[in-house]
């Protein structure tokens, strides 16, 4: 099969898609539980990256699973923090723990020489991505970025104080030099209000989160040689569902819904938000 038959299109413009594929492929035997949170990632243009996800420029948001780039505006939808340790070289972390009162007090520690301490602080949060409104992604913020997260629940926390909802955020990348090289410092930007649809589709996926009766698999991450070779992947709440639940209604505790099948397709055109901040 020639690559000009591989990408024949409709007159319409489409990808020609058989029937019988529509859908994609079914994997038979696997669950909901299955399924992987896609993270909101911002492209550090290392080989690694390339090989793995593609060729962008520094600084990108894109999606790592799909290999596209997405829109650097989200909405927080739940939220948590973490301390996670590694051992150099060790594939999986020694511990991730969300209660800091049991991460042992050297590993908060810096040290003497400036070195950072051993458990590695992280905001973590399952967002809406503008213009992706058929699935929730993780975004996480840690080292560089950690001030980033420090905002955003700052952000939330006075909003919650007056009653309002989520804002809508801007993901700012500025290209900066450290000792391995050029990397995209991130941070972010309080850009207004999410639009009825996106807030419907976010009440969705905290209602799921909140009645969690299983777990979905979190993506591996990749520690640099700093905090180990490989960061394992880790778990979080999760409500697993044949069928999707309308958009809006929290499930019931007999019913199931997931993270990842609640929400109804609205095409991917891009939200509109107004110009309100905290």
């Amino acid at each position: 099969m020639t690559t000009k038959e591989v990408t024949k299109k409709q007159a319409g413009g489409e990808l020609a898609i058989p029937e019988e594929l529509l859908g994609g492929c079914v994997v038979e035997g696997a669950s909901q539980s299955d399924l992987i949170i896609t993270r909101m990632h911002v492209f550090q243009a290392t080989s690694q990256e390339q090989q793995e996800i593609g060729k962008f420029d520094l600084g990108d948001v894109v999606d790592p699973e799909e290999g596209r780039p997405i829109s650097n505006v989200f909405m927080p939808v739940v939220g948590w923090k973490e301390w996670t340790k590694w051992n150099k070289d060790q594939a999986t972390p020694v511990y991730t723990e969300r209660d800091e009162s049991k991460v042992p007090a050297e590993d908060l520690a810096w040290g003497d020489d400036g070195s950072p301490p051993a458990a590695t602080e992280s905001f973590n949060f399952i967002v809406l991505v503008d213009g992706e409104n058929d699935r929730p992604y993780l975004l996480t913020f840690k080292r560089t970025s950690l001030a980033a997260g420090r905002k955003i629940h700052t952000a939330e926390t006075r909003r919650g104080q007056r009653r309002q909802g989520p804002a809508l955020y801007e993901l700012i990348c500025t290209t900066e030099q450290g000792q391995q090289g050029y990397y995209a410092r991130v941070s972010v930007k309080l850009v207004g209000d999410p639009d009825a649809d996106m807030l419907a589709d976010a009440a969705t996926v905290k209602s799921a989160y909140a009645s969690a009766a299983t777990k979905v698999r979190m993506p591996d991450e990749k520690a640099p040689a700093s905090e180990g070779a490989k960061g394992g992947a880790h778990d979080i709440p999760y409500y697993q569902a044949p069928t999707p639940a309308p958009v809006g209604t929290i499930p019931s505790a007999g019913a199931s819904s997931s993270l990842l099948s609640l929400l109804p397709s609205r095409g991917n055109a891009g939200r509109g938000w107004g110009p309100q901040g905290p």
